[in-house]
């Protein structure tokens, strides 16, 4: 897996509660390591945005996921 294959596959990711993929959803997709998918988003330099996301907003609050596996891999042009 490239960084441009999980860039791909993260910013056309579907689902119908989620706009992005965790990582244990891309490193299955991959056939990979959690590990792998997030060094791939740190080797990222092309076009667009494609980081992890350690945490959402929950109501007037925020949240943090306890497990890397859980992390969003945010991609978008």
């Amino acid at each position: 897996m490239t960084p441009q294959e999980l860039f791909d596959y993260a910013s056309g990711f579907k689902h119908p509660h989620r706009s992005y993929p965790t990582v244990r959803e891309a490193a299955k997709h991959f056939n990979t390591t959690q590990k792998a998918v997030l060094a791939a988003c740190d080797d990222w330099h092309g076009d667009g945005y494609m980081r992890p996301a350690t945490g959402i907003r929950v109501g007037s609050g925020l949240g943090s996921f306890a497990r890397p596996g859980d992390y969003l891999i945010e991609a978008y042009q």
